[in-house]
């Protein structure tokens, strides 16, 4: 769009937001729907308010005067509360006054405190019965604005607080919403896992999730992980420091079994001092968990699933593969094919279609996956590879199995009771 066009797109765009609230106000109910609307308006409000004066304050760092006037009218024109502004002070614009009336007024629309009191309002109309957290945060949030300061604000410092107040109102944190797998075969270990992250459809990021400690000849163990991103990257650092402590890599451990153990250990203390640290956010799920497999000299592979409360558990002949995340897209292919005494080559395949249906249901998992080969009694990875939207033969995995699945079902019979393209029979004479 041409510079010279964009003021009248803009306010184009506003006459027909108006537009829209006027129509909405003007002839919905006023029962759930049109709360979840005022919900979400004055969620997005307070982030934009916030959002705005933050971006404005790393600004004016390094602003002069001259500027900062211009900017601080630009910030409340922004939020459309320059009329506010003047009304209630009737002065120049000033700093403290703009943060004072974008933060803590209780009576422009735009400001944190006006929209937090309007949500714990339409809160308090929706039923009990689900919700209780996000009342519980709401009303956290009401009393810090109603009860706060500039002088507190300062003393944090205004951008921290208002990242603080953003990350507050929406305490997602980064979620390894994943796909891992892992398999015991005969021949050995297979390892695979998705590497995308997300807290939300706005932050989507890219995280590989397998970690590999090895020492050729010696053992070489692999690390999958599905949970908090903190958490798991705290686990992974505090395992490495504690071979620089030790003085001690873990594949000089006594077994696979002891390196689950001490995973589970790490685990458990990391999610307690994540926990014990935000007390007051106890709706941020810090839990985490994890594929131990490998391979130590002097014992066979192994392969553990380590839960968030740090005990774990062993495959076996009946249960060869365990998976993290999202598991429930691509568990019926492994319980159809996946046997201690298959090929890797085929695993490989199998896995392969497991990754791509839960690919195609779930848009948390995405390219792309990581695999590990580590084969028995090699003691080192014997192959690593990284598959993305160029990888060739998982195009093909991709379009083979979506074909083969579609010509499989076309060719199964129709059921024989349900007579939907016969005529109806002829009423008999007692039914006339």
């Amino acid at each position: 769009m041409h510079q010279r066009h964009l003021a009248s797109a803009a306010e184009w765009v506003k006459e027909r937001s108006h537009l829209v609230r006027g129509v909405t106000f003007a002839t919905i109910q006023r029962d759930q729907p049109y709360l979840f609307i005022r919900l979400g308006t004055y969620l997005e409000r307070a982030d934009n308010t916030a959002r705005i004066l933050s971006v404005k304050t790393r600004q004016r760092e390094q602003a002069d005067l001259v500027a900062d006037y211009y900017r601080l009218g630009a910030v409340l024109r922004s939020v459309s509360s320059l009329e506010a502004y003047q009304d209630i002070y009737r002065d120049a614009i000033d700093a403290d006054r703009v943060a004072e009336l974008l933060i803590f007024s209780a009576r422009v629309p735009r400001s944190l405190r006006f929209c937090v009191d309007e949500i714990c309002e339409i809160l308090e109309r929706l039923p009990l019965r689900s919700g209780r957290t996000a009342r519980r945060l709401a009303v956290q949030l009401q009393a810090r604005l109603r009860y706060g300061d500039l002088q507190e604000v300062y003393e944090r410092g205004l951008y921290d607080y208002l990242e603080r107040f953003i990350e507050y109102r929406n305490p997602k944190r980064i979620l390894i919403v994943t796909y891992c797998v892992a398999i015991a075969l005969e021949q050995g270990l297979l390892f695979a896992s998705d590497s995308r992250t997300n807290a939300g459809v706005d932050h989507v990021s890219t995280f590989c999730k397998m970690t590999i400690f090895e020492q050729p000849g010696e053992g070489a163990i692999v690390l999958l992980n599905s949970g908090n991103l903190a958490t798991t990257q705290q686990v992974v650092s505090r395992l490495r420091k504690h071979e620089l402590i030790q003085a001690c890599p873990l594949t000089a451990m006594d077994s696979i079994f002891s390196v689950a153990e001490l995973v589970g250990e790490t685990l458990r203390a990391v999610i307690a001092h994540s926990r014990g640290e935000t007390i007051g956010q106890s709706d941020v799920d810090y839990s985490a968990t994890f594929l131990v497999g490998g391979q130590i000299r002097g014992e066979a592979a192994r392969l553990f699933l380590v839960y968030p409360q740090g005990n774990f558990i062993e495959s076996t002949a009946d249960t060869p593969f365990f998976q993290i995340g999202e598991s429930k897209y691509g568990k019926p292919i492994l319980d159809r094919v996946i046997r201690p005494d298959i090929a890797m080559a085929e695993a490989v395949k199998c896995m392969l279609v497991s990754f791509d249906s839960t690919i195609k249901s779930n848009l948390s998992v995405g390219l792309p996956i990581d695999l590990a080969l580590l084969k028995q009694d090699d003691l080192r990875i014997a192959q690593r590879f990284r598959i993305d939207l160029d990888d060739q033969y998982f195009r093909e995995i991709r379009q083979g199995w979506g074909q083969g699945l579609r010509k499989v079902f076309n060719e199964l019979p129709a059921p024989d009771w349900l007579a939907v393209d016969r005529e109806p029979p002829l009423p008999s004479d007692s039914q006339r």
